[in-house]
């Protein structure tokens, strides 16, 4: 599947969350084989980053889930696309 390509904009609280998750994608020593980021990681990182709660951010990976911009698993969350810019 080709990933997604969203342009990076500093000015918009998505760009910034998008890029956020790619550093994650790249950074993280525990991501699996298979790409996955581990939900605590994304915890520590996102919800102290933003200013939100677990729930919040849960909200969040279901809407970008239902927006085929992420694959969720038990372990963590794939991303689906990349980030220009």
């Amino acid at each position: 599947m080709n990933k997604l390509k969203i342009i990076y904009n500093p000015k918009l609280l998505n760009g910034i969350l998008f890029k956020n998750l790619k550093q994650l994608e790249t950074s993280s020593k525990k991501i699996s084989k298979s790409g996955f980021i581990p939900y605590v990681d994304l915890y520590e990182k996102l919800c102290r980053n933003f200013s939100i709660k677990k729930s919040e951010l849960r909200s969040i990976i279901e809407i970008l889930r239902d927006n085929d911009l992420i694959e969720i698993s038990k372990i963590g969350i794939k991303l689906n696309f990349e980030v220009i810019g």
